[in-house]
């Protein structure tokens, strides 16, 4: 597996579907997986909106406690699809790379947006 991850807008699924086109790669796109992860795990913490509301510092631990609960559902995931041998490249901004390096150290980038693109896209 090699995880991709990355703020709203940094290229994230532009960039893995591209690559997985051209390396015909398997894709696992966390996302896709999102409302199976709540039936399977169960609420993982307070609404999102609750840890904001509390600021940036309680936000970021919560991301970082809630990526690590995650991981092994998305495991599980790429594992049962079978794509033995092949790498899959795993795509979402769900996962922390921290989380992510617990099963491979250089096998995670994380990708950021500049504010100026991020205005952008929202204007969109």
């Amino acid at each position: 597996m090699f995880w991709v991850g990355g703020t709203p807008g940094s290229g994230k699924s532009t960039t893995v579907g591209q690559l997985a086109h051209e390396l015909d790669l398997a894709l696992h796109p966390v996302d896709a997986y999102t409302y199976d992860h709540l039936e399977r795990l169960g609420a993982l913490g307070p609404p999102l909106d609750d840890v904001l509301a509390v600021g940036a510092v309680a936000a970021a631990d919560d991301f970082d406690r809630t990526s690590a609960l995650r991981l092994p559902a998305v495991m599980d995931d790429v594992r049962a699809a079978q794509v033995a041998g092949v790498p899959t490249l795993v795509e979402g901004p769900q996962l922390h790379p921290r989380a992510a390096a617990t099963w491979s150290p250089v096998g995670a980038i994380w990708l950021i947006t500049t504010a100026e693109r991020g205005r952008d896209l929202r204007s969109r």
